[in-house]
């Protein structure tokens, strides 16, 4: 039989064994090798994929490779995302050591046509090559084969190790990032720019970002990160650099980790859960109490992600429990508000005060509701939280719960005598902050609950005008359904119909318009004008149910002063006289903004008087 014919038949249908297969028959072939010893070769190959990875691992790659194709493996496999071409370059030529003696002069790089050929080589044909964005990043060929790693194929590449391949692996790469930041000396970084400095160390993004990620993950299955003592005293200048290359390549906080400025080594590591580091840091005398530039100090950072065993530790060292930072927070406030309940159970029986006011974050139950907590809402409500302390962006902790969707903890607050018609917050009452949500279950609760649902205040005004500018219909008709008065004045559109117009919703418009004989259309000084009958829409109220996005745009494309979109907005028949939202009118903007070719052109080709004032009663003179 010819050696394809054996290959066919081994494959048995299954695609990724023959995939396999045609790179082994490949590299064979590439080698000279005949036609009998590619049959004796297949012969060999077992059926069952985790089989073939096994035997890849044994038969195909070479053993004096074993290390280096363990390295690569490990980051295909424990990587925090997938390496791009230039990447993994550095992680596998960076210094494995912790004597973190490198320097950046002494990198030696691959070409990429190298690389590609050696991680070929070194994974036996598990891991390819893939573009993705732009971007050629390394992955394996099929999740199967990560998941032959995780059950042993990590350890059968290191014996030295057995027992512990993931925690050893992740304090590989930690220390690969670590000896990388080490390398970048502060006399290196010239242009405090992303760009920039992406451009002049490929492997800042990676190293940077991941470092304390590998570090806590290879501390949590066992192995401690003592080396990052080491470390710190061998580059002094490390941990600074961190930080402002941190907050340069993740200028807007999305990865949610970004240190602040002048946070210690103490802070990172208690936010890390790296509990050997914050002993072994308290035992060389740091400072319990010292804060970064928020004014966090390393119980905040701590209690903010959960780690109960580096908050008891801090704890017995003497941490002060009721310290606020400079946005009022306390710890208490940030295990709450993330949910972990073990924390909030250690800082409350430690004497922690639950119902200490934290600014703009209310307090510790506000927080809690807001997360949708329901475990850590009712243990503060155990030890005596006040359900209607007042403070925070949202008031209370029922408007925050409502406004999260979070229905069973409004109940429970409810059933706790939280008042449902207190005043107060961006959205001025809960009813008001759920119909914004379209929350229409916690809505209807809350009406069953003698909610007012025609209460003024807030950005909307009221909580029909908060629906209609979300387009909820449902929610809509059950507020107009318990009589939500249509014609209410105020807030951010001045009316309902206005806000639905803003927002798009003509279904919403629609349903507004059929529920009474007359409806008010708002100028934004709030005085209603020209009541329409139902049988005979206006001009005005036709036009905004035809040309509500049209609307929007034009009014952004004044407030930008892009005079070509406007000059063809008008062509088009875009009236000037339909206020947009807070845009008030575009003449208006348009004045405030100075822009003198505008202003000109709009009063030449306007529809609305000069003397239309705004919600503050101004004219555009």
């Amino acid at each position: 039989m010819e050696w394809h014919d054996i290959m066919l038949e081994g494959a048995q249908g299954v695609f990724q064994w023959a995939a396999l297969v045609v790179g082994i028959v490949g590299r064979y072939l590439k080698n000279g090798k005949s036609a009998e010893e590619i049959r004796q070769m297949l012969a060999k190959v077992p059926k069952q994929l985790g089989d073939v990875y096994k035997h890849i691992l044994e038969q195909v790659i070479e053993k004096e490779d074993y290390q280096q194709t363990l390295r690569l493996m490990r980051w295909v496999c424990l990587a925090e995302r997938p390496l791009t071409i230039v990447e993994i370059c550095f992680a596998m030529n960076l210094s494995i050591t912790d004597t973190f003696d490198a320097e950046f002069e002494e990198l030696e790089l691959p070409t990429h046509d190298t690389m590609r050929r050696r991680v070929v080589s070194l994974s036996g044909g598990l891991v390819e090559f893939k573009k993705h964005e732009e971007q050629e990043i390394v992955q394996f060929i099929h999740q199967s084969v990560n998941d032959f790693l995780f059950q042993g194929g990590l350890d059968f590449l290191d014996t030295m190790i057995r027992g512990n391949p993931i925690g050893q692996g992740h304090n590989h790469l930690s220390v690969i990032c670590a000896n990388y930041i080490g390398i970048i000396r502060p006399d290196y970084l010239k242009k405090p720019d992303e760009e920039a400095i992406q451009a002049q160390f490929p492997f800042v993004d990676y190293a940077v970002r991941s470092w304390y990620s590998h570090a806590e993950k290879a501390e949590t299955q066992g192995v401690l990160q003592d080396y990052l003592l080491q470390f710190i005293q061998h580059r002094p200048y490390a941990l600074t650099n961190w930080i402002w290359l941190y907050r340069i390549i993740d200028s807007y906080n999305t990865s949610g980790r970004r240190p602040e400025y002048n946070s210690t080594l103490l802070h990172i590591t208690s936010g890390a859960n790296l509990l050997s580091i914050v002993n072994g840091l308290l035992e060389l005398g740091y400072e319990l109490e010292s804060m970064d530039d928020d004014g966090n100090r390393a119980l905040h950072y701590a209690s903010r992600w959960g780690h109960v065993q580096i908050v008891k530790t801090l704890l017995d060292a003497g941490a002060l429990i009721d310290e606020e930072n400079k946005s009022k927070c306390t710890a208490l406030e940030r295990a709450a508000a993330n949910g972990h309940r073990e924390v909030v159970k250690m800082l409350l029986a430690k004497g922690a005060n639950v119902n200490k006011q934290t600014g703009n974050t209310g307090n510790a139950l506000y927080g809690a509701a807001l997360k949708g907590s329901r475990t850590v809402v009712q243990m503060l409500l155990d030890h005596k939280a006040d359900v209607n302390a007042q403070g925070g962006e949202y008031n209370n902790a029922l408007q925050a719960a409502a406004l999260g969707g979070h229905q069973s903890i409004v109940q429970l607050l409810l059933d706790c005598k939280a008042d449902v018609n207190t005043q107060g917050g961006v959205y001025s009452n809960t009813l008001q902050a759920t119909a914004l949500g379209g929350h229409q279950s916690i809505v209807q609760l809350l009406l069953d609950c003698e909610a007012d649902v025609n209460t003024q205040g807030g950005v909307y005004s009221n909580t029909l005008q908060a629906a209609a500018w979300g387009g909820h219909q449902s929610t809509v008709q059950l507020l107009l359904d318990c009589k939500a008065d249509v014609n209410a004045q105020g807030g951010e559109y001045g009316n309902a119909l206005q806000a639905a117009a803003w927002g798009g919703h003509r279904l919403t418009m629609e349903l507004l318009l059929i529920v009474e004989t007359k409806l008010h259309l708002l100028h934004p000084n709030f005085l209603p004008i020209d009541p329409f009958q139902i049988q005979n829409i206006s001009i005005k109220v036709q036009f905004l149910l035809d040309r509500g996005q049209e609307i929007k745009d034009f009014h952004n494309n004044v407030n930008s002063g892009n005079k070509t979109a406007i000059i063809s907005a008008l062509d088009n028949g875009m009236k000037t006289d339909v206020p947009g939202g807070n845009h008030i009118y575009a003449l208006h903007t348009s004045a405030t903004r100075g822009d003198l070719a505008i202003v000109s052109l709009l009063i030449k080709r306007s529809s609305s008087e000069l003397n239309f004032k705004d919600q503050n009663g101004r004219t555009p003179l």
